[in-house]
């Protein structure tokens, strides 16, 4: 870019885009379905899909059939973990969001009725495509808007710590000991910030806790809580809770039973410094994969919108840890700037 640009940022402060030569300005969580190139399975009429993704409710997508869909065409890999759907009227039986996976169209959610407005979460995927795939209906639907949001990952931002980490011969506290193929062994890292990372190929795991093992998040500062996703290597859980802590003791949010290879918890939303995963009962060593932690509408370091003559006024809401984001979509734009 020529010359200076210079980045404020003020904790807990929303991230506002400025448009060039406009007073006009955009902030919060950016829908990333908006604007984005569309097709359907059919239209009738004027109610195209586009109408769908212009951020108007007073223009619809109304398709001739009772089972349809419409596709968005991203043209390249996004993030989502939420979709918002308005309909006009009520007529949806039931409906699917599915991305595409490379090789076929896989769902990420599945609902029934959808009416003035439906709120699903699901776990994050990426995918250059999208759709709405409408499977049952009393009558040729009409879709308002169908927005798509990446809600951040608060875990990522947060202090990792564990009652205990597995251990080898050689008292690496953080380390256990794996034999593979030939003569030499090798040392995988089971730490309990590897819960908390955003890769499934690495976990925490505890040290010959069965029972009353425990992972946390801490915060710098109160963040809300609303969603847990966990995800469990093997399934050994039978029992646990989340708790959240109130400045003097920890009271829980949440009771389960089994984890396995994904748990998706939704609560009420509840703010804290510190939440963790309490395993009450396990058959063996419990392993997590990942501990993820959301406030829904919080969106994901990442999701805002470029064009050439914007200006940025500031960005990080809620967060701790300053950090800017190009909207992926944006084929000039492909890393994300953050600690800036």
């Amino acid at each position: 870019m020529n010359g200076t640009v210079t980045y404020t940022f003020g904790k807990a402060t929303p991230y506002v885009m400025l448009p060039g030569g406009s007073s006009d300005y955009m902030a919060g969580a950016v829908n990333r379905a908006l604007g984005q190139v569309v097709s359907a399975s059919s239209s009738s009429g004027t109610d195209i899909a586009a109408n769908a993704v212009d951020g108007n409710l007073n223009t619809k997508w109304t398709p001739t059939g009772q089972e349809s869909w419409f596709e968005i065409d991203f043209g390249r890999e996004t993030t989502a973990n939420r979709a918002v759907l308005s309909e006009v009227g009520n007529h949806i039986g039931s409906y699917a969001i599915e991305y595409w996976n490379g090789t076929e169209w896989q769902a990420a959610y599945s609902g029934s009725a959808v009416g003035n407005q439906a709120t699903n979460a699901f776990p994050e995927f990426r995918s250059s495509k999208v759709r709405l795939h409408i499977l049952s209906s009393s009558q040729a639907p009409s879709i308002a808007e169908f927005q798509l949001y990446a809600d951040r990952n608060l875990a990522l931002a947060a202090k990792a710590s564990a009652s205990s980490n597995d251990n080898n011969d050689f008292s690496y506290s953080s380390y256990l000991v794996g034999e593979a193929a030939g003569n030499f062994t090798y040392r995988y890292d089971v730490q309990a910030s590897r819960a908390m990372d955003g890769a499934m190929g690495s976990y925490w795991s505890a040290s010959r806790e069965s029972n009353g093992a425990w992972l946390q998040a801490e915060f710098k500062d109160i963040v809300k809580i609303d969603r847990v996703v966990l995800s469990e290597e093997g399934n050994n859980v039978s029992s646990f809770q989340l708790q959240k802590w109130d400045g003097k003791s920890w009271s829980t949010v949440h009771e389960g039973t089994t984890i396995g290879s994904l748990r998706e918890i939704d609560m009420k939303k509840f703010s804290a410094t510190k939440i963790r995963l309490l395993i009450a009962a396990s058959d063996a060593d419990p392993k997590i994969r990942e501990f993820k932690i959301y406030e829904k509408g919080n969106a994901l370091a990442g999701s805002l919108m470029w064009s050439p003559d914007s200006r940025i006024s500031a960005t990080n809401v809620g967060g701790d840890e300053p950090s800017l984001g190009l909207d992926p979509c944006e084929p000039r734009i492909h890393d994300r700037l953050s600690g800036l």
